[in-house]
């Protein structure tokens, strides 16, 4: 962050499965405990024992995104949080601070990027093709980008993007 604290993202597991990981640090390396008062918070999905973040980023207010996915019951879908600085879910976003996006079967946000205009742009394997969302700032799908919000690519047999960028014309790369 722009004030030297460090933040990660990732997942852990506990007796109900896996959930979101956030942890922020110091510039020294400890536990920030300004944040969620232990330096690290975790979120279940709905309820899923399979929410794993694969992707974090953060917005120039400060916010931080985490990014990756989530089972629904029948399928992996894309799965977004964002929290507030001191670790709190901002509940602006999305009504509680947590954004799905059944993009397709076996879909895993793997990367991130946010756009000069602060909308979200989410890519990763959707099944055996590159799938890849855009939300706006307040956590719905941007119905103005692909189908609904929504593009799933077939670029090979076997798709599965991981990093995302943006050009500085704002084109959006993905890689993998």
């Amino acid at each position: 962050q722009p004030n030297g604290k460090i933040v990660v993202a990732g997942f852990t597991n506990s007796a109900s499965g896996f959930d979101f990981a956030v942890a922020r640090f110091t510039s020294t390396g400890s536990f920030d405990n300004t944040f969620d008062l232990n330096g690290r918070v975790t979120t279940d999905i709905n309820g899923s024992a399979y929410d794993k973040a694969w992707a974090i980023a953060l917005q120039p207010d400060g916010k931080i995104l985490a990014a990756g996915s989530t089972f629904n019951g029948t399928n992996y879908q894309f799965a977004i949080v964002r929290y507030n600085d001191n670790g709190s879910l901002d509940t602006t976003f999305d009504g509680d601070g947590i954004a799905t996006i059944l993009i397709g079967s076996g879909a895993r946000a793997m990367g991130m990027v946010i756009q000069s205009d602060e909308k979200i742009v989410l890519t990763g394997p959707v099944g055996a093709d590159a799938g890849v969302s855009r939300l706006n700032s307040n956590g719905s799908l941007d119905t103005s980008f692909g189908s609904g919000g929504n593009t799933v690519v077939n670029i090979g047999s076997l798709d599965e993007p991981w990093g995302i960028t943006l050009q500085t014309d704002e084109k959006i790369v993905i890689g993998g």
